[in-house]
């Protein structure tokens, strides 16, 4: 598991991960350096723990050992590592020649790290503005009285286009198979791309095909890289495992999670972001946290997701949401 955690002192660092059992090593060092990311590695095998240290080390990391990790009797160990992309790739280089058997941990930290300091674009989903809202459209919802749910679920998709949506996306748990052919017939008829996202599925989606004419329903994918990547927050090592498993493009990863599950409060000048979270690039805003929460509440939220680097914002309301973000950008500029 890596957890990213931002911060201006390495005092408060050890303060936000101490913890009842767990006395951290007083060593003192500075984080503040450019393009130097710090991360939690928990969850590693306890015989694993020293050759992943002398490897790091040995690449110029920084590697921090909390005192509890050097106790007997544990059979998993946790390290607080500060470095670069470049000395984690090195570091993943060296074990699996070296410690194959161990070398998991440290793939997953260069991939982690990879993601938490990539940019992806925004231009194939959002065009040249800086943030980008998705019209989010579901599938199990079938009004009462309608007897066509496709020409229905058409409709409201340009509904959600005249009301500022840059894209569609098509979600639903109950039947793939109808989410599919909702996601090409829109496709079919769009010039916007349309996002399938199965609830139930793979954590990995991306835009269908786009047609090269209107009303056609073959064609090549608007970009054959852009994918969105899924955070849970009862999973959070799946999403690394997912985009390592598909071997997608860091700087095409649209990190992903829903409204209010990924929010994470802040303790002093140090942010620890949700276990397995290296960015986040877009997140869900269902419509009944929407309509719970206070307005006030709602534009500090959508100010500090924009803080932390959130672009695409996907809700089934996508006037109010854009709305609130015009306040926050004119603010914030």
């Amino acid at each position: 598991m890596v957890t990213r955690i931002d911060s201006s002192s390495t005092e408060s660092t050890w303060d936000i991960l101490k913890g009842p059992e767990a006395q951290l090593l007083e060593i003192r060092c500075d984080v503040r350096q450019a393009a130097l990311l710090t991360v939690l590695l928990s969850e590693l095998p306890l015989a694993c723990v020293p050759a992943i240290t002398a490897t790091l080390e040995h690449e110029g990391v920084r590697v921090l050992t909390p005192a509890i990790t050097l106790q007997e009797g544990l059979r998993q160990g946790c390290l607080l590592v500060i470095g670069t992309t470049v000395q984690f790739a090195a570091a993943e280089a060296a074990m699996a020649i070296q410690s194959p058997d161990c070398s998991a941990g440290t793939a997953e930290l260069r991939l982690f790290a990879e993601l938490a300091m990539s940019y992806p674009r925004l231009d194939v989903i959002g065009g040249k503005r800086t943030v980008a809202i998705g019209g989010l459209i579901d599938c199990d919802v079938k009004p009462s009285g309608v007897r066509n749910h496709l020409v229905n679920a058409t409709g409201h998709a340009w509904n959600l286009l005249e009301n500022r949506s840059d894209f569609l996306v098509v979600t639903g748990r109950s039947d793939p198979t109808a989410l599919q052919t909702m996601a090409r017939s829109l496709t079919a008829v769009s010039t916007c791309p349309v996002v399938p996202w199965p609830q139930n599925g793979d954590d990995i989606f991306s835009p269908m095909p786009t047609s090269p004419v209107t009303g056609a329903s073959f064609g090549a994918p608007a970009d054959p890289g852009v994918v969105f990547a899924m955070w849970h927050p009862q999973s959070p090592a799946g999403l690394v495992s997912a985009v390592m498993s598909t071997h997608a493009n860091t700087e095409r990863v649209l990190v992903t999670a829903e409204v209010p599950a990924v929010l994470a409060g802040a303790s002093g000048d140090v942010r620890k972001w949700p276990d397995g979270l290296p960015r986040l690039d877009a997140v869900v805003l269902s419509r009944q946290w929407l309509s719970d929460v206070h307005p006030v509440v709602l534009s500090r939220t959508v100010a500090n997701l924009v803080e932390r680097g959130t672009r695409v914002f996907i809700t089934e309301t996508p006037e109010l949401v854009a709305r609130v973000l015009d306040d926050v950008l004119t603010t914030k500029s």
